[in-house]
């Protein structure tokens, strides 16, 4: 007789399990299922058929029989058997080996199978969905919910009477999407049979089962208070599956109801004892403050929007009485602590109602509204507090004075960070100007480890600047969820904006809040939170906003610019370190990975569409090299290329945060294929490096990166520091993106705008970025090359230390002492001038100019050794005359002569008078050597030997 086969064709069943087939027969199987289904789907229009049909059961023919003994056999209709084998032309005729198809157990037999439930369950959704997505033409949708509703009914009534009510609770708390004819036919069963449904998120039946449990011990509890409290207990420690099955229960909403209404209850009920009109108002601001203290976010969120609506409703009924609702100075503080928990966004609709109702005290009026519910409630209040500016008091007294004290705070914190990364920046940029990278190592490691205390602070202060960063974030979130029209694709400037807004006082709001937003303090603090955390360049929502921020300011332009420098580093550049031009593979690759940016947060940020960034992706991939000889010359003509394309393409013109970064990654992607190349020797792809970001159209032409030419970067120490890595590509890009970020913050170094600290500041936190992404740095690593970068830029703030001797200290002659000075000289050489300036970078120049190289190892001992065998008054003499010098010239090195004919004249006429000679000035070290002839002559003067 016919047998069932599994459907891997590795078992024959016949009253039970038999052993394995050997695999040739299960082959012979697997071959004959697939062409019976085959065979059934090409054979019927239906589509329920052109598919395997879940518990459907198969047979294989076997000698002698016929279609009504299978179906006498297996208790099913012979029509059933022909309607699931439309396949079979004559009935009357099958063929041994063949596989028909049977149709699955009734209801009546699922009811007695162990996993009856799921079975089922399974068997409904599936002929449930069937029928939700037929066309209404070829189907009658009510006679099919009919014949499934029939199903259901004959299940349950197989069940024994205890299990009904259980099983058609757990058919309906399962996830009907997609297949709503079920759930309609299982309620429909259900009522036939006398059962009662409980209502459901229809998450599956354990976690339905979970979230009722939670409500019946939360139902144990008689006061509001303490049943709330309750049920954010178990909510916070339930699973995330259960939490949103509560949050949907109507038993959730009832708890939360009646503590709502226990907080607006206290309007209504005398007080023993209360004294004052604003009593019962103050009791209600406890109830809803102590209820909502500790609340898990979700539960919170709904409490207020139960609370609310009661509250506005309870002030107009107060309204039309003699006693308005007055909540008093207390009451109103209490309120603020629970305005203040609420999301800005979540919770929106409450803040507004809120300020709706017009909670307001000008004697509680925090110091700092915080970046929660509060100040995106007192934004609301702005709003309804006049239709004018004119008359706006909280937006001109209580909203701006608060937003603008708290960016004078960060400002504080700004500068307390650059003075304390200063301790170590001065002493790197002096005493690294005289040392190899191995001293300069050594020096900034053992400050680091002798002065934890100052590291640790170093840390704590950027991440305090990091949090004001991301409060920044939010505010800007904030910013477009009350005035989404500022932020709109195609806005046009920011003034044309903001008149788009409803109404005056939205148009100063918003004006102001920009302007608030729009300053350096906090354009810092938000590049500063995204490099602490670099998973907020993948979060599209704050890089779409700052892209759009980028549309309306300057500065959000140049914040937009160094997240697109700080994005490719992170996740594009990492990949080039492994690109071999000579392998199509490894070509793709990094073409994939550029693809990825159409679908990802960058293009969020750089505010353009799907297919503008592909045509703009196509001009840069076109500047990536390919097998076979590379050049630079070519490179650079491809770089050019790409250049003029990017330029014609709206969005990618030079200048925008689109452009900035496709420049950049072709930049990068010419110096990853240059050095990879067996062309090119490994050292020189630096100085290519700033030829390819000029040709590219990314830094001005034969400027100085940040005061440093690209061969003094190849040959200081920071070249070899950023090589650490084996890979030829980790060193050139890291110092191509080192050297890039030089190049940005030069761009603070404006002749209308010196701003130094920043420059300094951006370089410390910018610097070691490519070489974090690709895994190579420490704490102290990346640190330390910022640090190197200050150095060899000298880009260094000095106004904190004019005219003091903050650095003149034990710890700078240690740190000194790296360079291999004595003690002693290390402590000559450490003191400072009157304007804070120290000689040693004037003496490094005084040796290149004497054909040293410092950073020889050779050389640099030479250069000690001269310092360590001057006479200790004629040290000091030296450099007290060239702290004058420096001071005259307001630290300006690199404008010190070699010569100056006319002056060095007169300075030897000086030095010769017999009756006025200077040697005593010069002596006394109080002279002005101005050119290095002079410095010649007062070594001279001071019976120290030239430096040869």
């Amino acid at each position: 007789m016919a047998m069932l086969i599994d459907d891997s064709g590795a078992r024959r069943v016949a009253g039970g399990v038999v052993p394995p087939q050997p695999q040739q027969e299960r082959d012979r199987f697997r071959v004959a299922v697939r062409q019976a289904l085959l065979e059934r789907a090409t054979a019927t229009d239906d589509e329920r058929l052109k598919t395997s049909q879940p518990q459907e059961r198969m047979v294989v023919v076997e000698k002698g029989d016929h279609l009504e003994g299978i179906a006498e056999a297996h208790d099913v209709d012979v029509e059933d058997v022909e309607y699931f084998n439309p396949q079979l032309e004559d009935p009357d005729h099958i063929e041994v080996g063949e596989v028909l198809f049977l149709p699955p157990p009734s209801p009546g037999e699922l009811a007695t199978h162990p996993d009856g439930v799921a079975l089922f369950r399974d068997d409904l959704y599936q002929r449930g969905n069937a029928v939700e997505y037929s066309d209404a033409g070829e189907i009658d949708h009510d006679v099919e919910i009919e014949g499934l509703t029939a199903d259901v009914g004959e299940f349950l009534d197989a069940l024994p009477p205890e299990q009904r009510d259980t099983a058609a609770q757990q058919l309906f708390d399962e996830d009907w999407t997609d297949a709503g004819p079920a759930q309609m036919a299982v309620e429909a069963a259900a009522e036939r049979c006398g059962i009662t449904l409980e209502e459901s998120s229809h998450a599956g039946p354990e976690v339905e089962q979970a979230a009722r449990q939670i409500l019946v011990d939360v139902g144990n509890h008689a006061e509001p208070d303490e049943a709330l409290a309750a049920l954010d207990e178990a909510y916070g420690t339930a699973t995330p599956e259960v939490k949103r099955a509560l949050l949907q229960a109507p038993g959730t909403q009832e708890v939360i109801d009646a503590a709502a209404a226990h907080a607006i209850s206290a309007l209504s009920e005398p007080l023993d004892g209360a004294v004052g009109q604003s009593a019962e108002e103050l009791q209600m601001a406890q109830r809803i403050n102590d209820m909502s203290m500790t609340l898990a976010p979700e539960i919170r969120t709904a409490l207020f929007e139960s609370f609310v609506p009661a509250l506005q409703q309870a002030q107009y009924h107060a309204s039309q009485t003699d006693e308005p609702m007055m909540i008093g100075t207390e009451g109103t503080r209490l309120m603020f602590d629970a305005i203040e928990r609420l999301d800005p966004e979540r919770d929106k609709s409450s803040i507004e109602g809120l300020a709706e109702v017009g909670i307001y005290h000008m004697n509680v009026i925090p110091p700092e509204l915080g970046h929660g519910g509060l100040l995106a409630y007192f934004m609301s209040l702005a709003s309804n507090s006049g239709s004018s500016s004119g008359d706006n008091i909280v937006l001109k007294q209580d909203l701006m004075p608060r937003l603008e004290q708290y960016d004078q705070e960060v400002g504080n914190r700004i500068e307390t960070y650059e003075t304390t990364l200063l301790e170590l920046s001065w002493r790197a940029q002096n005493g690294g100007s005289v040392m190899t990278e191995d001293q300069l190592d050594k020096a900034i490691d053992e400050y680091t480890a002798d002065n934890s205390a100052w590291a640790n602070d170093l840390e704590e202060q950027r991440q305090a600047i990091a949090q004001d960063g991301e409060r920044y974030l939010e505010e800007l979130a904030l910013l477009e969820s009350y005035y989404p029209k500022l932020f709109e694709e195609d806005g046009g400037s920011l003034s044309d904006r903001v008149k788009q807004l409803d109404n005056t006082a939205d148009e100063e709001i918003a004006a102001r809040f920009i302007e608030h937003l729009d300053n350096p303090n906090a354009t810092t603090a938000m590049r500063m939170a995204i490099e602490e955390k670099p998973e907020l360049l993948n979060d599209p929502v704050s890089m779409r906003l700052i892209g759009q921020y980028g549309k309306i300011t300057d500065r959000g332009r140049k914040l937009a610019e160094e997240l697109t420098t700080l994005f490719i580093q992170h996740e594009i550049a990492p990949t080039m370190t492994g690109l071999d031009v000579n392998d199509p593979a490894s070509r793709q690759a990094l073409f994939d990975k550029l693809d990825k940016l159409k679908n990802s947060p960058f293009r969020s940020l750089i505010g353009v569409k799907e297919g503008t960034l592909d045509e703009a992706l196509k001009a840069v991939k076109a500047t990536i090299p390919e097998s076979g000889t590379i050049s630079p010359k070519d490179l650079k003509g491809k770089l050019a290329e790409m250049d003029k394309k990017l330029s014609g393409i709206r969005g990618f013109e030079a200048g925008s945060a689109g452009g900035h970064a496709l420049r950049y990654i072709g930049a990068l992607s010419a110096t990853a294929g240059l050095v990879n190349s067996l062309t090119v020797a490994q050292g020189d792809p630096v100085y290519y490096g700033k030829a390819f970001l000029e040709t590219a159209g990314l830094v001005q032409k034969g400027v100085e990166i940040g005061g440093v030419y690209t061969d003094a970067i190849k040959n200081s120490e920071l070249y070899d520091k950023i090589g650490s890595s084996r890979k030829p590509a980790v060193k050139a890009l890291g110092a191509v993106t080192s050297l890039f970020d030089l190049y940005t913050a030069s761009t603070y170094l404006t002749p209308e705008n010196k701003d130094y600290g920043a420059a300094a500041l951006y370089t410390a936190s910018a610097g070691g970025g490519f070489m974090a992404a690709v895994g190579t740095g420490t704490w102290a690593g990346p640190v330390g090359l910022g640090i190197s970068l200050i150095a060899t830029a000298g880009i260094i703030q000095y106004d904190r230390v004019k005219k003091s001797n903050h650095f003149d200290n034990d710890a700078t002659a240690k740190f000194f002492e790296n360079a291999g000075f004595d003690t002693d000289v290390a402590k000559a050489l450490s003191d400072q001038s009157g304007d804070g300036y120290n000689v040693l970078p004037l003496l490094a120049r005084y040796a290149e100019a004497q054909d040293l190289n410092l950073a020889d190892p050779t050389d640099q001992a030479q250069f000690a050794n001269w310092l360590n065998t001057m006479a200790p008054e004629s040290l000091a003499a030296l450099r007290d005359n060239l702290h004058h010098v420096l001071d005259e010239k307001n630290n300006d090195v690199e404008s010190f002569p070699a010569e100056d004919e006319e002056s060095d004249r007169i300075f030897r006429e000086n030095l010769d008078d017999l009756l006025y000679s200077t040697k005593p000035v010069i002596e006394d070290g109080k002279g002005h050597p101005r050119s290095f002839a002079q410095l010649d002559m007062t070594l001279e003067v001071l019976g120290i030997q030239p430096l040869a």
